[in-house]
């Protein structure tokens, strides 16, 4: 089961740096970058909100939103902030640069995460292999970031 939840997070994962180029066409082709991020969510919001509908229990689940944390409905913002950065970068950095940045975010933060265990997570303490392994990735981005030069 491990495997194949690492299959399905690269083949998500392989589709990120299109949401922001599709995105962005969007957004240039209506002028308009905010309608660019807007349809985008219009379009998730629609296609979950019928999921969510065929699942049953709506006043069950709609009746606990009140007690929820107000952290826990940050995600919207989020998302927003993920998909208006998107829009704004991939045309001036492309799709490498935009997905590196993010991905070392990513890593960064999820490094702490599991740390300290935040959100509830299980703690994965920082240790010797794992600290070689973001070395690792990190040399590897150098080299991917790296300016080429004209031959």
């Amino acid at each position: 089961m491990f495997y194949l939840c690492i299959l399905i997070g690269l083949l998500v994962g392989s589709l990120l740096p299109w949401q922001p180029l599709v995105n962005s066409r969007l957004g240039q082709e209506l002028h308009s970058p905010l309608w660019g991020a807007f349809l985008s969510f219009a379009g998730g919001a629609i296609i979950l909100g019928i999921l969510v509908l065929t699942q049953g229990k709506l006043g069950e689940r709609l009746g606990k939103l009140s007690d929820l944390p107000l952290w826990m409905y940050s995600g919207g913002l989020m998302g927003a902030l993920f998909v208006g950065a998107s829009i704004f970068l991939i045309p001036r950095i492309g799709a490498t640069s935009l997905s590196i940045s993010f991905i070392l975010g990513q890593i960064t933060m999820s490094v702490f995460m599991d740390h300290f265990g935040w959100g509830g997570l299980s703690v994965r303490t920082m240790d010797g292999s794992r600290a070689i392994g973001i070395f690792l990735f990190l040399l590897g981005l150098y080299f991917i970031m790296r300016p080429q030069h004209a031959s």
